[in-house]
């Protein structure tokens, strides 16, 4: 008798809308799904949209592009030495040894950029579908830092 009430609840009415909610959910992760894969082609080889190498925006760059590009930043940022108050006073140090032979020249200051741009690279692009949305929307909101170790060749500086 109490399963005949239970059943009674659900008239044809509420069935049908308890079916189109569910094929609406479904149209939906599929919806989404298509659009991560869509996505993820569109930026094939290049890098998500966001994302940051030493304050140099990567959007749509290839590794090669990128790397070309930081480096760039990186000789422009180094030109003049490592600025630094030490003390209430301005210090400049340089990032190279310089020598008569320019061969024999050292940087004392090493960023590994490779390393960073494969971090870069895989933002975005994990193994799970829901963490691949997240990043990649995230992206589109803030900007993500993607940052190199630094290598100070010791034996260099005096």
């Amino acid at each position: 008798m109490s399963e005949n009430k239970f059943l009674a609840r659900f008239t044809k009415g509420n069935l049908l809308w308890i079916g189109v909610m569910i094929s609406v959910i479904a149209i939906s992760f599929v919806l989404i799904g298509v659009a991560e894969i869509a996505y993820a082609r569109l930026y094939e080889g290049r890098i998500f949209p966001g994302v940051r190498l030493l304050g140099v925006r990567l959007d749509g760059m290839t590794k090669e592009e990128a790397r070309t590009t930081v480096l760039k930043s990186i000789d422009t940022s180094l030109a003049n030495g490592l600025r630094f108050t030490l003390r209430d006073r301005e210090v400049q140090l340089a990032v190279s040894t310089q020598a008569s032979d320019p061969d024999a020249s050292r940087d004392l200051l090493h960023y590994d950029i490779d390393q960073a741009l494969d971090k870069a690279y895989a933002y975005g692009r994990s193994h799970s579908l829901q963490r691949n949305i997240w990043q990649q929307l995230r992206g589109h909101m803030t900007s993500v830092k993607a940052l190199p170790d630094i290598v100070i060749d010791e034996r260099e500086i005096d």
